[in-house]
């Protein structure tokens, strides 16, 4: 007996669904860490607080620099529910992540008219490990959240355009795009989106298609100036030449990360120079523009790869204006490609729907299944590295020896925990790569100190001075003990 199309898509909805959330069951279990999780999350005033003022002060103020005002009123829901404990925060992520799972299978079976295709793109978003530090990190909350609005969008959208008539489904997808800029304004782009699928589905985008879409420019406006007002001592920081290296770099290293999955970690830090002769950006801008050049060649045949390229590049335009955050360089985050990659995605699926030989169809479908599964098992992987703050560092050391960040908040972890033979190893590196910095001296100054090896300390403690004589008052006590100490 035939089984109803109907009923095979029911199918491949629950097993996704089940499967995605399976593969993320052992994150349940972890702790927040104290990267961002404690400020933001289990001791921020809004989360914690529930009154009236807290939830006027959600919509008010910056987290400090993100105006996410949806994302702080789900983090209260899971404190009224479970307080400080991390369970309840973590569920809901994933809850939203499974969600989202679902809403890409829809998206991309509306685009592809194929639903193997469509699960296919829809459980390597599901289970792609790039994709761990937004499920498992309770502080990317914003990211998946903000997701589930802007794919819930996307839906409407296309629903309302399949029937002109229908003006709810198409105010419906403005007010989800509104929610979705409340949970995290990255989603700006949303508009342009729109006008890509327009472009692909009529072959031009016609000013009608642009003027109908005005609420959403709109609101894409408002919410710009409400995020620059957040960000403007960050746009500060850093030089718009810097910006421009950095560019191409964060593309190709995501695209890098994308297809081989490998040494994922929660700091992509730069400390060098920030300079073409750089074969840092020098090798990514050669490479950037080979990509470039390779679609525009494409258009000759086909308009399909500029428009998962452009698709790509759109939404990862709001994380170029995080290369710097708080006086350091990052170059790349992985939850930033969280809904980019549905540009690559969408160029697998139609790469596999221009299979014309069904016999191949099925080979690249089992190939696609087998890397899909290998990568589960990365995924899960990556998700003990998020069991808890020490876990954290020490696979960001294990991955990446050279991040002046991780080493020091290592070392700062073990020097916690009293582990202090191994905290001096992880401090000492830090200053090896960088030794400017004050921080990793007063450290490792109180784990001499407590070592008993007060002169060590003395001289990192009064280095720590030299480097930043404005924390003198913080350093003077250290100081103060050592000499103490030493004369007994």
């Amino acid at each position: 007996m035939m089984i109803s199309a109907k009923i095979q898509t029911s199918a491949l909805f629950i097993f996704l669904g089940l499967f995605t959330f399976l593969i993320y069951v052992p994150s349940l279990g972890n702790d927040f860490v104290n990267f961002d999780d404690y400020a933001l999350v289990r001791d921020h005033p809004i989360v914690t607080e529930h009154s009236f003022d807290s939830i006027k002060k959600a919509f008010t103020s910056f987290d400090p620099e993100l105006y996410i005002p949806l994302t702080f009123l789900s983090y209260k829901v899971d404190n009224i529910f479970c307080g400080t404990e991390p369970f309840c925060y973590h569920v809901t992520s994933l809850v939203l992540h499974v969600a989202n799972a679902l809403l890409v299978f829809w998206i991309f079976l509306l685009l592809l008219r194929k639903k193997w295709i469509a699960f296919l793109c829809a459980f390597l978003f599901a289970i792609h490990p790039i994709n761990t530090e937004a499920v498992v990190w309770a502080s990317a909350r914003k990211d998946v959240l903000s997701a589930f609005f802007f794919l819930s969008s996307l839906i409407s959208y296309f629903l309302a355009r399949e029937k002109s008539s229908n003006r709810v489904m198409f105010v419906a997808g403005i007010f989800l795009f509104a929610f979705a800029l409340m949970a995290k304004v990255s989603v700006i782009v949303l508009p342009f989106i729109l006008l890509l699928l327009d472009w692909h589905k009529e072959g031009s985008v016609k000013i009608r298609r642009v003027t109908e879409k005005w609420p959403y420019f709109a609101l894409a406006l408002l919410f710009g100036v409400i995020a620059l007002m957040g960000k403007e001592h960050i746009l500060e920081a850093l030089p718009v030449t810097s910006v421009l290296l950095f560019i191409p770099k964060s593309i190709v290293f995501s695209l890098q990360q994308f297809i081989l999955p490998l040494n994922l970690s929660a700091f992509y830090h730069y400390t060098g120079a920030v300079t073409l002769a750089s074969p840092f950006f020098f090798v990514p801008c050669i490479l950037l523009i080979l990509l470039i050049s390779g679609i525009a060649v494409s258009l000759r045949w086909t308009r399909k790869v500029a428009l998962a390229g452009f698709f790509y590049v759109i939404l990862l335009i709001p994380g170029f204006a995080t290369f710097s955050k708080k006086g350091e360089l990052f170059y790349f985050s992985d939850r930033y490609i969280y809904i980019a990659q549905l540009g690559l995605l969408l160029l697998l699926g139609w790469w596999l729907l221009g299979l014309r030989k069904s016999s191949v169809q099925m080979c690249a479908a089992a190939l696609i299944l087998v890397i899909g599964f290998s990568f589960s098992f990365l995924t899960v992987n990556q998700s003990f590295a998020w069991r808890d703050t020490r876990t954290l560092y020490e696979h960001a050391v294990k991955v990446r020896p050279d991040i002046f960040i991780s080493q020091h908040n290592l070392g700062w972890v073990y020097l916690g925990e009293g582990r202090i033979d191994e905290a001096i190893i992880h401090l000492k590196k830090a200053i090896e790569i960088d030794p400017a910095r004050p921080k990793p001296h007063g450290n490792l100054s109180e784990a001499y100190g407590r070592k008993g090896m007060y002169e060590e300390g003395l001289k990192e403690a009064l280095r720590s001075l030299e480097l930043d004589p404005e924390k003198e008052a913080e350093y003077k006590d250290a100081v103060r003990i050592l000499e103490d100490l030493q004369k007994r």
